[in-house]
């Protein structure tokens, strides 16, 4: 249920709220105080005076109190008795009394007066929606506050409601939800505390941000992450370990010497790594000395909307702290984009228009409470007063360090600033927080004339004996309880003694990754659907076709009803692990952005679900994270138990269910809390629980954890048709099974019986897997290529009339002739047939260039120059990123570069060394195919 009350609501909904309206108020009586307590537990009391505000909800509201006017709480209730009579003395003014304010403030001179004068115009006048009030407020209170303080506008824009213009969360008017105004109160209080509070060098960064943001550009915001890598690096900088980049700039560690001995891949993209005694792999730099922190000043959290919705501990902090000090953070910027967003634009990335920031900001700080009422598991009134509660140290507390944290400038500047602020404005109010909110409560109920504060502390009923079959009209029955939940149970944690807390460490770190370990359950589910899409396209797909087709049409060419809808579920489990794990994935690989807003659907591309690291897909960004996700946990849980066996791998086509660490939280692991939780329930203080810790501890270890393997980082990636054209497969074709080419009559004799396009590409299909499977086993280089795609593929051959003169020792001459055809018909369509060819090689020719050229050709074999030029752009420039390849660099002439090549083949083509231009260059190379095929059709 929330704030609003939607203008529609459907005919099940409808009936549901009629039925729980007759149970409460006809049936069962008794059970309206469960209605009433679990929308104020669990909502707050504004949203519940809203609710029942509403002709449908009204019978919620208990008899006593259904002509009682709606009335905001007031959170600043929480200070002195000063507070309260300025507050009273304010609300006299209001009905005529106007000397009272100037009176009471007078006689109360003393500490923060300006504060609590600020704090009771904030709640009574300009945080007040009645209409009615409205326009009659600024004419009775702004000639006191201009006698009071005539040079405080601080005062006046308040009385006024107007303390800016930019931002909706320091205005406020009637149509405004109960949560955002309370956010309001936040804000406003928080305003009011930085600017009365008692100068001192914790809180400067932070009135920096709200009146000199220009200043802050180049800070490291407390809160925000940093570069992890980078830390390891500096950590491990005493040892023999060495640092590395790949190719593509993915960094990686050499233990023992320091120095390569041996080659491998790249966990990132791929690329060799490493090398062979002591000789660094081609495009391979050391960066142990030259390491650089990409750690990223000013606002770096991105879009609100593509947050986690969980909050880890940041640094020092406990992931509780860090939330209510990003809170903080955002809502000094919320105050200072109120003033002037345009100063804000240089602190935050990526970048956003100005005009936006005040929306985005806020955006930010609804999001930090929604996370802190996840974190505490409290209501929000709760977690609002808990928030009150923090800002009230913030102006009252002290701070006698003489350090000075210089805006930021630095990361242990910004660490050191951290732990002083948790330490002296957050962890006191966290320390026996009940107790701190039993009396922040008492506070505020007795200095407030809200009726609806009394529903908030229902005493327990008298004990009473009923019979069984009437137990459903005891009032105890329907009390509102505590309830058990991984909120609560990580509530619990946060506030154990640190001595219990080392004989808790697994059960620490479990609880604190609970939300990335319950994701583990999908991997089965996304591996078998991986699995189905291997067999059922790999070889047998381009990209650009994978770019076309979605998900939903693999679904639908399932042969069975059945196999549809198993398959459906499948595509479901991705899409629901995608939307958690987004989130944490986001920024760690070279995915494109769109793919972290856009929802995914059955509409979405093949692509986006295919095991592929070029161009990378959320697949593969996916398994990795959840793969990563188990190892690094059970490397920890191997380190806390100091288990030094060799532990178990598996493969990832061997993950099962039983492999991982799965379950479901509201299935598996509460029940298990309330195995381990003890409740207590006294007459006046209502239900207490607490939990056996250690036997906790121990159940999870021996039901989720114990046995669990690691999962090998060896994953079966995806093969597109083209990607056989790679020089390497190519290659370890002809290591399997010597290659040589067809005669020119064999040539001929293959080419008429291919007349249409689309025979040359059916049959260019199969080719292309029957190289794949003979790449990797080899086989008899005599044997006839119809027989194999006949008998060992089983293909339909009976369309394709291939010359049983062609073998297998054929078939790379055999796919080069066709390849050709095929590309030579898409070129003639304006149809690109180098899709994976870089866009370096794709550059216009000039005009003296084509004269050049065509000047040339009648001199030059130009089928033959078709040929080799074909061969040479799918084999080694459509490759040009690959690690076992010389870099080909765009303004190198294509004479001399395919000269070369063809020197390495013991191949030529006549006349094309003395007359083809030097002019030309590889940068022409996608326009010369052209102009040549052109040419010659």
């Amino acid at each position: 249920m929330g704030a609003e009350i939607p203008q529609s609501v459907t005919r099940n909904k409808s009936y549901l709220f009629s039925a729980a309206e007759t149970l409460c108020t006809k049936k069962w009586p008794a059970s309206k105080a469960y209605v009433i307590q679990h929308i104020l537990m669990r909502f707050g009391l504004d949203v519940f005076q809203t609710v029942t505000s509403s002709r449908m909800f009204a019978w919620i509201r208990p008899e006593s109190f259904a002509t009682v006017k709606n009335e905001s709480v007031d959170p600043f209730s929480i200070y002195s008795e000063n507070y309260v009579k300025i507050r009273d003395s304010i609300s006299e003014a209001l009905l005529g009394e106007i000397n009272n304010v100037a009176k009471t403030c007078q006689a109360l001179r003393g500490e923060h007066t300006d504060a609590m004068l600020l704090l009771a115009l904030c709640h009574t006048v300009s945080l007040q929606c009645d209409a009615s009030k409205g326009p009659a407020t600024p004419r009775i209170m702004k000639p006191i506050i201009e006698r009071l303080h005539p040079d405080n506008r601080a005062l006046v824009n308040i009385c006024n409601n107007q303390p800016g213009g930019y931002c909706t969360y320091l205005n406020v008017t009637a149509d405004d939800s109960p949560t955002q105004v309370s956010m309001a109160k936040i804000v406003r209080h928080l305003m009011v505390a930085l600017q009365c509070g008692k100068l001192n060098q914790i809180l400067e960064p932070l009135r920096m941000i709200v009146y000199h943001p220009e200043g802050m550009v180049e800070s490291y915001l407390p809160t925000m992450p940093e570069d992890h890598l980078f830390e390891a690096m500096e950590a491990l900088s005493g040892t023999q370990l060495k640092w590395y980049k790949c190719r593509n700039g993915h960094q990686y560690a050499i233990g023992e010497c320091g120095k390569p001995w041996v080659k491998a891949r790249c966990a990132e993209c791929g690329c060799e790594i490493g090398g062979i005694h002591h000789s660094l792999a081609k495009g391979n730099v050391n960066v142990s000395e030259t390491r650089q922190d990409n750690t990223r000043t000013g606002h770096i959290l991105g879009p609100p909307n593509r947050r986690s919705e969980f909050v880890d501990g940041v640094r020092t902090m406990s992931r509780l702290v860090t939330a209510i000090t990003r809170l903080i953070i955002h809502g000094a910027m919320v105050i200072s984009a109120d003033k002037n967003p345009k100063q804000l634009e240089r602190m935050i990335h990526p970048p956003i228009p100005s005009e936006n920031i005040p929306k985005f900001l806020g955006d930010h700080l609804k999001f930090d409470f929604q996370s802190l009422c996840k974190s505490t598991g409290k209501s929000s009134d709760e977690v609002f007063i808990i928030i009150h509660l923090v800002i009230k140290r913030i102006l009252n507390a002290c701070h006698s360090s003489g350090v000075t944290y210089n805006a930021w400038k630095t990361k242990p500047l910004r660490q050191e600033w951290e732990t002083v602020f948790s330490d002296t404005y957050v962890n006191p109010v966290l320390k026996d927080l009940k107790q701190h909110l039993h009396e922040a409560h008492t506070q505020i109920k007795e200095h407030s004339s809200n009726p609806f504060l009394e529903l908030l502390n229902v005493p327990d009923p008298p004990i009473t004996t009923q019979k069984v079959q009437n137990i459903h009209t005891l009032s105890t029955i329907w009390r509102y309880r505590r309830r058990v939940s991984m909120d609560d149970l990580k509530q619990e944690l946060e506030t154990t003694v640190l001595a219990e807390r080392r004989n808790l460490e697994l059960l620490l770190h479990f609880i604190g990754q609970e939300h990335r370990l319950g994701m583990l359950k999908y991997l089965p589910n996304i591996l078998e659907l991986q699995t189905l899409l291997l067999h059922q396209y790999s070889l047998n797909l381009d990209v650009s076709e994978a770019k076309q087709i979605s998900i939903g049409e693999f679904i639908q060419n399932r042969p069975t009803e059945r196999e549809q809808k198993y398959v459906n579920g499948l595509v479901q489990t991705f899409i629901q692990a995608w939307v958690l794990a987004r989130a944490d994935i986001r920024g760690t690989l070279e995915l494109d952005e769109e793919l972290f807003s856009q929802d995914l659907s059955e509409m979405s591309k093949l692509i986006i679900f295919l095991p592929v690291k070029k161009p990378y897909s959320c697949c593969l960004a996916l398994i990795r994270y959840l793969v990563r996700t188990q190892n690094g946990f059970i490397l920890k849980y191997i380190n806390i138990k100091h288990d030094n066996n060799v532990h178990e791998e598996i493969h990832t086509t061997h993950v099962k269910e039983s492999d991982v660490i799965a379950f479901d939280t509201n299935d598996d692991l509460v029940p298990v809390l309330y195995s381990y939780a003890n409740y207590s329930l006294e007459v006046g203080k209502g239900m207490s629980i607490e939990y056996d810790l250690r036997a906790l501890q121990s159940h999870i270890e021996d039901r989720f954890l114990r046995g669990k393997p690691l999962i090998q980082e060896d994953f079966a990636l995806f093969t597109f048709r083209q990607d056989f054209r790679n020089a390497q497969k190519c290659t370890k074709l002809k290591e399997n099974i010597p290659q040589e080419k067809l005669s020119r009559a064999m040539q001929r004799e293959v080419l008429s019986h291919v007349k249409s396009l689309t025979d040359v590409c059916e049959l260019l299909a199969s080719l292309e897997i029957a190289v794949g499977f003979l790449a990797s086993t080899g086989g008899d280089s005599e044997l006839v290529i119809g027989s194999y795609l006949r008998d060992t593929l089983e293909f339909d051959t009976d369309k394709f009339k291939i010359p049983q003169e062609c073998k297998v020792k054929h078939l790379l001459s055999l796919w080069q002739l066709l390849a050709v055809k095929r590309d030579r018909g898409f070129m003639l369509m304006n149809k690109d047939p180098f899709d994976t060819l870089p866009d370096d090689f794709k550059q216009p020719l000039a005009d003296d260039m084509v004269k050049s050229l065509c000047d040339a050709l009648p001199y030059i074999t130009i089928s033959n120059l078709i040929q080799q030029l074909h061969e040479f752009i799918v084999l080694k420039l459509s490759a040009v990123n690959d690690d076992d390849e010389v870099d080909m660099r765009a303004d190198w002439g294509i004479k001399e570069t395919l000269q070369a090549y063809l020197e390495t083949k013991d191949e030529e083509i006549l006349g094309f060394e003395e007359y083809f231009p030097d002019i030309v260059t590889l940068g022409n190379i996608w326009y010369t195919w052209r102009q040549l095929v052109i040419t010659h059709k």
